[in-house]
């Protein structure tokens, strides 16, 4: 055959590479065109794409019985090859890959079979971190969006605006975007220790009537800790810490006759033995109750003779110095119930009885930090002595009490320390008793032993109720013997009671008996004070 083409004549098998007018190539190779109409060598891959492998296929035989089948080149993906049984495309569900150089059919190709394997030039997987940044496009992107996983896919989290912060929404399950202000929280009144902020680690508190600002550094649920980062004389707020681990105090009290004590004992939580006497009230108190801040303890309302007394004492519980003159209460009483409110650092003197004798139904407010005079925040649900008080991290409870000369109350009424007001009757105790003995657990209130005044005869019960907005108390245990006039301390792990008297009238005692807040058992006789003695207050550290 012969081309005549602008004056040229070309016959079969004339045209070479001088004819072409482009640089011969290597061995292999394949002529290329760049779509413009010039022509070069190239070496040409798998699947024909211009590169730097040649084109591979494995030609294989089937036997009737072989599954497996070895690749010369590897393949990643079924995706990466083309598998032919006797000229006839299989699909990639026909076989598998257990690896990179093999292939498995299902069922084995039959005996003569030919297997035609074509290897498309897809060599290898995606390499770690290989994906750019250009290479990511969500739609609608905008300078500033997030790229966030949201359980099932990724998804864009759109820019938020100028001040805004990011933060964990409160589904904590995705990104958002919030102001300041949702990181602050503007109220009359402090944080306290189950404000659980949504906003978590980092939310702001401004006291509007004090001008504090806290910051909330610990947000473990009904344990917050806050920290007061302002220039004002209130201190931080954090988890409730009214049960002493180390010891307990008893202070004051009366002897088996008309007259007092002004004796501060201390006894030890971690080692059974005897109390010691560390130092004295500022005067004789008894019919007293007792407060604990955490380094002080407080012995307020008590009596020195047939005088009712509304003197508040402070003594440290660092340098086990004498007590001093902390204020007064708001009325001369004598044996009210202390609470004590440690977070926000402020005590409390709930009811008692006054001269004539009238019973009271006050609740008085005083600062452990400053030397003032108490102030009136609300009642108790009814007017009564000789009762129980017990603190919650959040609450104080008052329990029991009597009016003379014969009414015992079963009551166990509460209220918020963050709010004040009134008390609400939120249970019973098993027994209607005048019962100063109460402990606090984490959880539970305590009252163990005590009067019944209306039939005249006194008990050996361990009363325990939930700290709840209602909570009726069971029978868990028995002190050592029935006991009036006791009072209780609280460690983290067991209530004691100390001091008071037993049958016959007027048989007082020393002993500090012990039971446990994490099982339901009787008391057991633990240690004994310096002195015995009846209606002493305590605290502890």
């Amino acid at each position: 055959m012969t081309i005549k083409t602008h004056g040229r004549m070309f016959t079969d098998d004339t045209v070479g590479i001088t004819q072409l007018a482009i640089t011969d190539g290597t061995a292999n190779q394949a002529i290329v065109t760049d779509g413009q109409g010039v022509l070069r060598f190239a070496t040409v891959g798998a699947g024909g794409s211009v590169g730097s492998s040649v084109y591979v296929e494995d030609i294989r035989t089937g036997d009737g019985s072989t599954v497996t089948f070895t690749l010369s080149t590897a393949a990643p993906y079924e995706e990466s090859i083309l598998v032919f049984v006797d000229g006839v495309a299989q699909p990639t569900s026909s076989f598998t890959l257990p690896s990179t150089t093999s292939l498995t059919f299902s069922p084995a190709p039959g005996n003569g079979a030919a297997i035609r394997i074509c290897h498309l030039g897809i060599a290898s997987s995606v390499a770690n971190n290989s994906i750019t940044g250009a290479h990511i496009a969500m739609g609608g992107d905008t300078a500033g969006d997030v790229l966030f996983y949201n359980g099932t896919d990724y998804q864009r989290l759109t820019i938020g605006t100028a001040g805004q912060h990011l933060a964990t929404n409160s589904a904590t399950n995705a990104p958002e975007w919030v102001t300041s202000e949702s990181f602050t929280t503007k109220s009359a009144s402090n944080p306290a220790v189950d404000t659980n902020p949504p906003t978590g680690l980092g939310t702001a508190w401004h006291n509007t009537t004090t001008g504090e600002i806290y910051i909330c550094t610990d947000a473990t649920t009904d344990a917050n800790v806050w920290k007061n980062v302002g220039s004002g004389s209130g201190g931080d707020v954090q988890a409730f810490a009214f049960q002493g681990s180390i010891a307990g105090y008893t202070h004051g009290g009366q002897q088996a006759g008309a007259s007092g004590y002004d004796t501060i004992d201390k006894f030890s939580y971690t080692s059974q033995s005897d109390a010691t006497d560390v130092a004295n009230l500022a005067i004789t108190m008894w019919y007293c109750s007792g407060a604990s801040s955490g380094t002080h303890g407080f012995s307020m309302c008590g009596g020195e003779g047939v005088t009712r007394q509304k003197t508040i004492n402070k003594y440290s519980h660092t340098s086990d110095a004498n007590a001093t003159d902390h204020g007064d209460s708001t009325t001369q009483a004598t044996s009210g119930a202390g609470c004590s409110d440690v977070g926000n650092g402020f005590g409390y003197v709930c009811g008692g009885i006054t001269a004539g004798p009238i019973a009271r139904i006050d609740k008085d407010k005083f600062a452990f930090a400053t030397n003032v005079t108490a102030t009136d925040i609300g009642d108790i649900t009814v007017a009564r002595q000789a009762f129980a008080g017990i603190t919650s991290s959040t609450h104080g409870y008052n329990a029991g009490g009597y009016i003379e000369p014969t009414t015992s109350y079963n009551i166990i009424d509460r209220w918020a320390y963050a709010s004040g007001g009134n008390s609400s009757d939120v249970g019973d105790l098993t027994l209607a008793r005048s019962c100063r003995a109460g402990t606090s657990s984490a959880t539970h209130g305590y009252c163990a032993g005590s009067y019944n005044a209306t039939a005249a005869s006194y008990t050996d019960i361990i009363d325990k109720f939930a700290f709840a907005a209602t909570s009726t108390a069971s029978d868990v245990g028995n002190l050592t013997t029935g006991i009036q006039g006791n009072a209780g301390s609280s460690a983290t792990d067991a209530g004691y009671s100390v001091a008071g008297q037993f049958i016959p009238v007027g048989t007082v005692l020393n002993r500090i008996e012990k039971y446990s807040f994490t099982a339901d058992v009787d008391s057991t006789d633990w240690a004994n004070l310096t002195q015995a003695r009846v209606l002493p207050g305590t605290s502890q550290v």
